[in-house]
C-alpha cells in the first residue's frame, strides 16, 4: 500500500516544476494520478461494493491504463468550455450511427446473441439520457449482478475509446478546416527556400545594427516569463531568444508555419502555432504572454493597423511588453562608391517601393499605441549602416525580385518590375547600396 502510494506521488515533484499553466499542471497531474486506482482500499471506496474480484480489478486496471494513454491525445475534445451534456449527446449520436451500420452489416448473418443485446440496451440507455444527474441515478438503479456486466464488457468499453478518437479527428477536422477558410493569406513575398533564407539572413543583419534580442529597456526575463513572436517567419529571432533565455517559455506565432523547423528539433521551451494577427487570438493565447515581439508586419498592412495592434494587445499581460520593429521606407538612402556610377535603377526601384511598399503609417505608432492601451511608449531611430549597407542591399534585391515574381503572371507591373531588378542587380554589381531607417518601437500594456 505504501510503496503503491509513493509510487503514484513520484511524478507530482516533477510535474510542479514545469513550465506550464496551473491548469496544465492538474491535467497532467491527473493523469498520473490515475495510478491512484491500484490501492485496493480507495478502490473498494468508489466501488461501493461493486467489484468483490482480483479479476475484474485486473481487467479495470488495463482499461484504465489504455484510457490514461489517449488523454493526452483527447485534450482537444474538451477545450472550448464543452459542457457534459454536450459531451454525452455527442457520444450518443455517434453510438446511434455506428449502431445503425453494425446492424446493416449484419443483415444477412445471424443476429446477435440474448447477452450481446442485452449489453446494447444497457449501453444505450445509459447514454440516451443527457442529463447528467438521470445518468448517474440509472446506473446506480441497476442490480450489481448487471453492474458487473457492464464493467466486464470489453465490447462496450472497446466502442467508447473508438468513439472518443472519432470525435477527437471530426473536431481537429472541423477545427482545421474553419481556421483555412478565416485566414486568407495576403502575403506578397514566397515562402520557399530562397525566401527562408532571405529571411535568416535578414534576421542577422537586424541584429548587426540592433545588437540586441529583447531591447534593453525591457526588465530581464525570469524562469516564469512566456515570450510570444507574432509573424515569427522562420522562427530565426525566437530560436535566439529560447536559447538566450532557457528559463522562458517562447511562442512563435504565424499564418503559416511551413518555413519553421518541426517541432521535435526545437528547444524544449519553444513551440510554434498557427495563427493570424489580423484576427482575435484563441482564448488559449490571450492573456498570456509578458513580451511580444513583432517585426515587419507592415508589409502585410497597407492602409490600417489598429485592428491588428489590438488582436496583438490581447496576446500580453497587464503591464507585459510590446517591441515592435519596422523599416521606415520614407527614409531610405542610396549610395554609390564615387561619382561615376549611376544609380538610375536602383532609384527607380525605391520610388516604387514607395509608391507601392510604404507604410505611412508607421511613424504613427506610438500614437496608435496609446490609443490601444499602451503607455511608456518609446522610439529608437536606428540608421543605416555604412559598413552593413552592401548586404542589406542584397536583402533588398531579394525581397524586391519575390515580390515581382508573386505580380499576376503577364501583368504590366510585373513585366516592369523585372525590367528594373535586372538593371538593379547590374548597378549593384557595381557597388551601389539602399538602405533604410529601422524604426524600433517598445511600449507598455495597461494595467
Amino acid at each position: 500500500m505504501v510503496l503503491d502510494l509513493v509510487i503514484v506521488c513520484l511524478p507530482l515533484f516533477v510535474i510542479r516544476k514545469l513550465h506550464l499553466d496551473r491548469r496544465r499542471k492538474w491535467a497532467v497531474a491527473g493523469m498520473f494520478l490515475l495510478g491512484g486506482l491500484r490501492l485496493k482500499e480507495l478502490m473498494l471506496c468508489l466501488s461501493s461494493g461493486i467489484v468483490t474480484s482480483n479479476t475484474i480489478w485486473s481487467f479495470i486496471e488495463c482499461c484504465t491504463s489504455i484510457v490514461a494513454a489517449c488523454l493526452p491525445t483527447l485534450a482537444p475534445l474538451f477545450r472550448g468550455n464543452r459542457r457534459l451534456d454536450s459531451l454525452i449527446r455527442s457520444v450518443r449520436s455517434m453510438l446511434s450511427l455506428r449502431s445503425n451500420a453494425s446492424s446493416e452489416g449484419h443483415s444477412d448473418r445471424d443476429g446477435p446473441s440474448r447477452n450481446d443485446r442485452s449489453h446494447d440496451n444497457t449501453w444505450r440507455e445509459l447514454t440516451s439520457n443527457p442529463a447528467h444527474e438521470n445518468y448517474i441515478s440509472k446506473g446506480n438503479d441497476l442490480n450489481p449482478e448487471h453492474k458487473l456486466e457492464l464493467l466486464a464488457n470489453s465490447r462496450s468499453i472497446q466502442k467508447l475509446l473508438t468513439l472518443l478518437a472519432n470525435l477527437t479527428l471530426l473536431r481537429n477536422s472541423r477545427d482545421n478546416s474553419r481556421k483555412k477558410d478565416r485566414m486568407p493569406d495576403t502575403y506578397i513575398l514566397s515562402r520557399d527556400f530562397t525566401a527562408s533564407t532571405r529571411l535568416n539572413c535578414q534576421h542577422y543583419m537586424w541584429q548587426q545594427h540592433l545588437n540586441y534580442t529583447l531591447h534593453p529597456s525591457i526588465p530581464s526575463t525570469t524562469p516564469s516569463t512566456h515570450i510570444a513572436d507574432v509573424a515569427t517567419g522562420t522562427g530565426v529571432w525566437l530560436l535566439e531568444v529560447a536559447r538566450q533565455y532557457p528559463s522562458s517559455t517562447c511562442v512563435g506565432l504565424d499564418i503559416s508555419t511551413a518555413q519553421c523547423p518541426p517541432q521535435r528539433w526545437l528547444p524544449a521551451n519553444m513551440s510554434i502555432l498557427a495563427w493570424n494577427f489580423l484576427e482575435e487570438p484563441p482564448p488559449g493565447l490571450q492573456g498570456k504572454f509578458d513580451i511580444v515581439h513583432i517585426r515587419l508586419i507592415g508589409i502585410t498592412i497597407e492602409h490600417d493597423p489598429l485592428p491588428a495592434i489590438r488582436n496583438i494587445a490581447l496576446l500580453l499581460k497587464p503591464h507585459g511588453y510590446l517591441q515592435w520593429e519596422e523599416m521606415d521606407l520614407t527614409q531610405t538612402l542610396i549610395a554609390t562608391p564615387d561619382d561615376s556610377i549611376t544609380a538610375d535603377a536602383v532609384t527607380r526601384m525605391d520610388s516604387l517601393m514607395k509608391t507601392h511598399g510604404a507604410r505611412t503609417w508607421v511613424p504613427q505608432i506610438p500614437a496608435m499605441l496609446e490609443k490601444s492601451g499602451f503607455h511608456d511608449v518609446q522610439r529608437f531611430d536606428v540608421q543605416p549602416d555604412m559598413a552593413l549597407l552592401k548586404f542589406s542591399t542584397d536583402m533588398h534585391v531579394l525581397a524586391w525580385a519575390e515580390i515581382a515574381a508573386n505580380q499576376p503572371e503577364g501583368s504590366e507591373r510585373r513585366e516592369r518590375f523585372t525590367r528594373i531588378i535586372e538593371e538593379v542587380r547590374e548597378e549593384t554589381a557595381k557597388g551601389v547600396g539602399h538602405g533604410a531607417v529601422k524604426l524600433i518601437f517598445v511600449a507598455r500594456k495597461d494595467g
